[in-house]
């Protein structure tokens, strides 16, 4: 089955990230993600989200917590994704070494698994039923 991937070069190719392309969008998307991570410090030091005029409850301070905790993961998936880039190893599925399909890497830049390894890594990662294959079989047997 052929696959095609972005594939991380020094040199351009119709559909395929360049390495100073994947590194600014990567770089780009962990700016993003430190800023949303200082707006949720922010929140939960009780800092005006807003002008706030009520007190934080459990609950949105729980759902705050949570949602950095999120974005802590998030920029180490993207810290790792750059240091695949610097290794060039960037593309390649960490445990079956086949490409990453390019979709799935102009969808989520940090992919380190191809969809058929996540989805055997995390089965609620939400694998279509299509693409389960044998799965779905033996779960019906």
């Amino acid at each position: 089955m052929k696959q095609t991937r972005i594939e991380v070069t020094g040199i351009q190719r119709p559909g395929r990230l360049s390495a100073v392309q994947a590194r600014m969008l990567l770089e780009a998307r962990a700016t993003q993600v430190l800023a949303e991570l200082e707006r949720r410090q922010a929140i939960l030091a009780g800092a005006p989200a807003g002008h706030r005029q009520t007190p934080m409850s459990a609950a949105e301070r729980e759902a705050a917590l949570l949602s950095k905790e999120w974005h802590w993961k998030l920029l180490k998936e993207i810290y790792a994704a750059l240091s695949r880039c610097d290794e060039g190893r960037y593309g390649q599925c960490e445990r079956c070494r086949e490409l990453i399909p390019a979709k799935r890497l102009a969808a989520t830049p940090w992919a380190r698994l191809c969809r058929e390894c996540q989805h055997e890594a995390d089965p609620e990662s939400g694998l279509p039923p299509a693409e389960r294959g044998v799965d779905l079989l033996v779960a019906a047997a």
